[in-house]
């Protein structure tokens, strides 16, 4: 997490650990900048809950990576099978790969920016399922 202070941008002070909430579910909560805001937050962004801004003389307690991501599950499948034509050097093969098989969400890293009106939200996602198939013909 970062935090930005007049000083400039530093590591905020860690006062409590994360609690996360389920993202499906959209929460008015105060947020980074201090207002309330309705989304779907991944972590309670509350001012003093977390975090908050370190001393003007120092550089904040936070450790890195303290915030753990939502985690992937990805499945990736190929087939593959080559065919024998008339002429034994000639060849015909067929690919198909899919990628993220089962379509599951794969979302990104929510904003650990403490500072930010965005701060504990998730705001992006890897692409769905994506399918390929190819002949090649070798001769």
């Amino acid at each position: 997490p970062n935090i930005s202070t007049a000083t400039g941008a530093r590591r905020p002070d860690r006062v409590g650990p994360p609690q996360y909430l389920d993202p499906r579910n959209i929460l008015t909560l105060t947020g980074g900048d201090g207002l309330p805001r309705a989304g779907n937050f991944y972590f309670d962004p509350g001012p003093g809950g977390m975090f908050v801004a370190p001393p003007n003389d120092r550089y904040g307690n936070s450790a890195p990576r303290i915030i753990r991501g939502p985690g992937r599950n990805n499945w990736n499948v190929s087939l593959m099978k080559d065919f024998g034509l008339r002429r034994e050097a000639t060849k015909l093969t067929f690919r198909a790969d899919a990628f993220n098989i089962f379509n599951h969400a794969q979302f990104n890293n929510p904003s650990v920016s403490a500072s930010s009106r965005d701060f504990g939200t998730i705001s992006s996602a890897a692409p769905g399922r994506n399918l390929q198939m190819s002949l090649k013909l070798v001769f």
